[in-house]
């Protein structure tokens, strides 16, 4: 597949992470990045300067501490033990309110790594230093992937996630190179797997929020219409949830969304559509025709992203509508929104 521009990708983890409102904390469009290490470099630039001015998060962390006199809980075992009292002095737990909580070391690190990365543009190393240089107040940490999960984020600091989503991303694909001591950027995008989740995620949101106006968005369960006979059991039949539904009173339309190199397969030297794709989205409009869809239109649509060519090839199935459809990432975003809003559900 050919390169997905920069600004294109940063709008797809938008959508992915529905965070739309954050991702004009750069105007992407406007610039021009080398890589996405520098883009995200710039969005950390952006993010922090709102948090340090609207103050970043604080939470109480218990200490336990020697003093002279009494501040917080008298740990009177441990004070005994170090035989502090006798020194006029005692051990004692209490609450501090701190910025050294791990929201804030996590950004931190994610700014030290950056910092590191050889192909920083020196613009945004000038811009990075003094945020760092301000998180002087918290720990520097090795991030682990898990320490991510473990942040605690609520109305107050719920801009955060999106900042921690790019340090998620920087944290998984900016490593080290053993060879030459230097960070190098792996490219995600290569990584078929992840970026399948990726154009799911992000096809979901994006009608979600385009197009919520005008349809019922959803991923949802379709029940098989099938009876079992004797003692047979329809929990034994394979689950089928759609990647995105999209229902009016006249129409419900199936998307599946495939993120695959090849789209096709090749047979006895002609290219076919892949039989398993077209099976599954075949019973999905199947089982939908039901008494729950009555006098709707029932359609499914496989949407692949563009690799060598566009396609766009509709067969009626016994009245059944199934389309395959290609949607090309590479395009200007203004366009390519234009097309998933034009040409997919059209």
């Amino acid at each position: 597949m050919k390169e997905i521009p920069i600004q294109n990708i940063y709008y797809l983890l938008c959508y992915a992470w529905d965070k739309l409102e954050e991702r004009d904390l750069v105007a992407v469009n406007a610039q021009k990045f080398k890589d996405l290490p520098n883009l995200f470099a710039r969005v950390l630039v952006s993010g922090l300067r709102f948090l340090f001015k609207r103050g970043l998060d604080r939470s109480y962390r218990s200490s336990v501490e020697e003093y002279r006199g009494i501040k917080g809980k008298l740990q009177l075992m441990e004070s005994i033990k170090r035989n502090s009292l006798a020194m006029a002095r005692a051990y004692c737990a209490y609450d501090e309110l701190t910025h050294n909580v791990l929201q804030n070391q996590l950004l931190k690190a994610t700014i030290h790594q950056l910092l590191h990365y050889p192909k920083l543009d020196e613009r945004n190393h000038d811009l990075l230093r003094p945020l760092y240089q301000s998180f002087h107040d918290v720990d520097d940490i090795r991030i682990t992937s898990h320490d991510f999960s473990k942040v605690v984020l609520h109305r107050n600091n719920s801009f955060y996630k999106f900042l921690l989503n790019v340090a998620r991303l920087l944290h998984e694909n900016l490593l080290i190179d053993e060879t030459r001591g230097e960070w190098i950027f792996r490219d995600f995008v290569r990584d078929e797997e992840k970026m399948a989740a990726l154009f799911e995620k992000f096809i979901y949101n994006f009608y979600r929020h385009e197009v919520g106006n005008r349809y019922t968005v959803a991923s949802e369960y379709i029940t098989w219409q099938a009876v079992p006979v004797g003692n047979s059991s329809l929990d034994f039949l394979p689950k089928m949830k759609t990647d995105v539904t999209l229902t009016d009173a006249t129409r419900k339309l199936v998307i599946d969304a495939k993120y695959y190199k090849d789209a096709m397969v090749s047979r006895y030297d002609q290219e076919k559509f892949r039989s398993a794709h077209f099976f599954q989205v075949h019973a999905y409009v199947s089982n939908l025709l039901n008494d729950a869809n009555a006098g709707r239109v029932v359609e499914g649509v496989l949407l692949y992203p563009t690799v060598t060519a566009d396609f766009d090839q509709t067969f009626r199935v016994r009245g059944q509508t199934i389309s395959f459809r290609t949607i090309d990432l590479r395009k200007p975003w203004h366009e390519l929104e234009s097309d998933l809003l034009n040409r997919i559900i059209r």
